[in-house]
């Protein structure tokens, strides 16, 4: 079952890949492809797409969301709830 879910979130990985080659600037695109990568393991990748988010955007609560469930996936307690309390301050 692991291993089809890793093919799945693989297949959907390009997808989104394709959707960002042809809208770079879509940030649903962007917010999707970085969740699928966070809920694949991929927590690298997936705070790289939430970084750029917030660099356009820091009260971007998605990505705020996003990374800070990214960086409970890589057990930074304190990062994590860093953000949590930026989106509280919004």
């Amino acid at each position: 079952q692991k291993a089809e879910q890793d093919r799945d979130y693989a297949r959907t990985a390009g997808f989104y890949q394709q959707l960002l080659d042809k809208y770079p600037d879509n940030k649903k695109y962007k917010f999707a492809a970085a969740d699928n990568l966070r809920r694949s393991g991929q927590t690298d990748k997936a705070l790289r797409h939430f970084d750029e988010m917030l660099a356009k955007d820091p009260r971007d609560v998605d990505a705020l969301e996003g990374k800070m469930l990214s960086k409970l996936a890589r057990h930074e307690v304190a990062e994590a709830a860093a953000r949590v309390e930026t989106i509280l301050s919004i």
